[in-house]
């Protein structure tokens, strides 16, 4: 990616936020600051210590790094050691990512699909089953073996105050555990949602379809590996990266040629992508295909008014 188109577009960004496009440049920390910065985490407490109170805090660190490098986040989500920690991390990532001018549209994909990789291990349901099922058992053994006589005599009175006994216990273990799957999830979830709200593209990049299609589609593996996230959560992480494309495109448009909108408007029409092929919820509302077609018929005449008749 041509880091200098990408900066314009982050200077574009600033001044519709109401921000002088002079006041951010990625030269803006010392390089040898920016070395530190990027240095990998030590994976012991110590280390985590000194990421957080040096690194984290830096204040270049939301500007000069999160745009371009989230490889902290594979390297904590990789240290940790439960659902806590996970949403722990995603939390304080969310956070800096929505502290940064913008997230490159490359780095979202290497995030998102470092992500889908590093969340099996948070999710396992059989273990939880597991354990479930013990409880049970343990509950259904102490009842007949301490009130069997009860059960022959007055079975439905024994059957009524077995099943709150396992629902109390089940509610205890749960309450005895770490953050559920479902509330894991949902953090998940909202860091995406953060993630997509903030990525930008490349103005010059041939790719720059694509690399809006792949981030679609690794987002779409994060959702067939995330048990507990609903199909409506999907569509509006989908809506969430159309609705950050269509930014893109009205801030910028006009400077893309009018060759790499004819190209898009094509692949949108003939080709099965996610981005666009997945159901929305409600018959009657415009459907994502329509949108971005709008989008890209509205951009296409603001490139012609700008002259970019070159080809992509």
């Amino acid at each position: 990616m041509k880091i200098k188109s990408f900066i314009v577009f982050v200077g574009c960004l600033c001044v519709s936020l109401g921000a002088a496009a002079e006041q951010w440049r990625f030269g803006q920390t010392e390089p040898d600051l920016i070395d530190v910065l990027l240095m990998p985490i030590e994976p012991t407490p110590e280390g985590i210590q000194h990421y957080l109170e040096t690194v984290y805090n830096a204040p270049g660190y939301a500007h000069e790094v999160i745009p371009y490098d989230l490889s902290h986040l594979g390297q904590l989500l990789q240290l940790g050691t439960d659902r806590d920690d996970c949403k722990s991390i995603l939390l304080l990532f969310k956070k800096k990512i929505a502290q940064a001018p913008c997230v490159s549209g490359y780095m979202a994909i290497s995030a998102v699909q470092e992500l889908t990789q590093l969340l099996e291990r948070y999710y396992d349901d059989d273990a939880e089953r597991l354990e479930q099922k013990k409880v049970v058992q343990n509950t259904l053994y102490d009842s007949f073996a301490q009130d069997f006589e009860s059960f022959r005599a007055h079975p439905d009175f024994f059957f009524d105050r077995l099943a709150s006994r396992i629902v109390d216990d089940l509610d205890q273990l749960t309450s005895d555990q770490e953050i559920s799957p479902e509330h894991l999830t949902l953090a998940v979830v909202r860091f995406v949602d953060t993630l997509l709200s903030n990525v930008a593209w490349d103005l010059h990049d041939e790719q720059l379809w694509d690399a809006v299609i792949q981030l679609a589609q690794v987002t779409h593996e994060l959702y067939e590996h995330s048990p507990h996230m609903f199909d409506e959560d999907f569509n509006d992480l989908l809506w969430v990266l159309a609705h950050r494309f269509a930014r893109f495109i009205e801030l910028a448009g006009s400077d893309v040629p009018i060759a790499a909108y004819e190209a898009m408007r094509l692949d949108l029409d003939e080709a099965q992508q996610v981005l666009v092929s997945f159901e929305e919820g409600e018959e009657l509302i415009e459907t994502k295909h329509a949108y971005l077609t709008r989008v890209l018929v509205e951009g296409c005449a603001r490139s012609y008014a700008a002259g970019q008749c070159v080809t992509a």
